[in-house]
């Protein structure tokens, strides 16, 4: 709760998994427009932001939204999400060093269109959360 506060609803969760993309897509723009080190130790600062926000949020998120479905399905879910985010953390590293290989700024943009893929993904998911509330009221 130091990081984030505590956050009760759905529009809450998105509010808060925006924050933290808008925050990783801030970092690397810093990073692309850094010459010092200021810049760089900022953009470590975003950074730790969209990793503390961006991973504990969606993964409570999701928690969340398969609660009320049976025990089994929900293990499962839990399980394949765990299973795909580290088989995806493993290539990463080679995938990074190649891209970095081609050219250093083709990483700040690769790295800069997934962050706006993130964000464009959160903001999507604040609309159709908002969505489903006004029907519920």
């Amino acid at each position: 709760s130091l990081i984030v506060p505590r956050i009760s609803s759905r529009i809450g969760y998105t509010r808060a998994l925006f924050a933290g993309y808008l925050s990783g897509l801030a970092a690397t723009v810093v990073l692309l427009l850094s010459r010092n080190i200021y810049g760089v130790i900022a953009t470590g600062i975003l950074l730790g932001l969209y990793s503390a926000v961006g991973y504990s949020i969606s993964r409570t998120f999701l928690t969340n939204e398969v609660e009320s479905v049976d025990n089994r399905y929900r293990a499962k879910v839990l399980s394949v999400t765990s299973t795909l985010s580290s088989m995806i953390n493993l290539a990463t590293p080679a995938a990074v060093g190649y891209i970095y290989s081609l050219h250093p700024k083709l990483f700040v943009t690769t790295l800069s269109a997934i962050m706006s893929v993130c964000l464009l993904i959160s903001i999507l998911l604040g609309a159709y959360t908002r969505r489903l509330s006004s029907r519920t009221r």
